[in-house]
């Protein structure tokens, strides 16, 4: 906690509903006992497989950054399939 008040970025790794669910929980103590509003060092979530409707919800409310991969996305979120292969698709690929 000591690191948000003197203003550092802060990331952490988290895998599963439940994690993302301890570590939102974290930075939403932290921020309070800082007394920061929002998320001004953007402060984020590594990985976030799991990212279920009401943790994104949560994360949006609390402004964290999720960085994923698709794939992560594609496994748990409903219609995200198609944002995945979108992305591959559009991916640059190397050769002539």
């Amino acid at each position: 906690m000591s690191s948000i008040s003197r203003g550092f970025q802060v990331c952490m790794h988290a895998q599963g509903d439940r994690a993302i669910e301890i570590v939102l929980d974290a930075y939403a103590y932290a921020h309070a006992l800082a007394g920061t509003l929002g998320n001004p060092r953007r402060h984020r979530i590594e990985h976030g497989g799991a990212m279920y409707r009401e943790l994104t919800a949560r994360a949006a409310e609390l402004g964290i950054v999720v960085t994923s991969q698709p794939g992560f996305l594609s496994a748990v979120a409903p219609g995200s399939r198609a944002r995945s292969a979108w992305f591959v698709q559009a991916a640059p690929r190397p050769g002539p």
